[in-house]
């Protein structure tokens, strides 16, 4: 095999290997950062706690709601604009949020993702999430604001 030949192909073969690894970084770091807040939240994690969820996905009336939260478990949900539905059954937690955004980000229809995580208590404060350019009435965010422990 030729100089040339070896050259060219370990720049082929370098050329993949960056695509691949630049392709994962978002999603590795992605997953640090989560586990990392993830970490805090359940380090800090108070018994009960309040938030105010907003929700909004594709073309929708946002949702809005007060959601009260004792040992895990939703305990009151009050206003609910936008929010067809959402009851203390349905309402989420903390721990749902992370859930959500860890499933959200690397679901088949996110082109890309922003996600902020609350630097005191961990939690993802605000997710949002881009559908591929020549998709629409696509894309979704939700926001955890008004965080109060109790």
């Amino acid at each position: 095999m030729s100089r040339k030949v070896w050259i060219a192909g370990a720049a082929l073969v370098a050329a993949i290997v960056a695509v691949v690894v630049s392709t994962h970084l978002d999603d590795w770091a992605a997953a640090r950062a989560h586990g990392s807040a993830q970490r805090l939240w359940e380090s800090r994690e108070p018994t009960t706690y309040s938030f105010d969820y907003t929700a909004c996905s594709g073309m929708c009336e946002p949702c809005h709601a007060h959601i009260t939260v004792t040992d895990g478990e939703v305990t009151s949900v009050a206003g609910g604009g936008g929010c067809r539905g959402l009851d203390r059954d349905s309402a989420p937690t903390i721990d749902t949020i992370f859930e959500m955004e860890e499933r959200d980000r690397s679901a088949e229809m996110t082109d890309s993702f922003e996600i902020r995580y609350d630097p005191t208590w961990g939690f993802p404060a605000s997710v949002v999430l881009h559908c591929p350019p020549e998709t629409s009435d696509c894309g979704t965010s939700y926001e955890v604001t008004g965080f109060r422990e109790r």
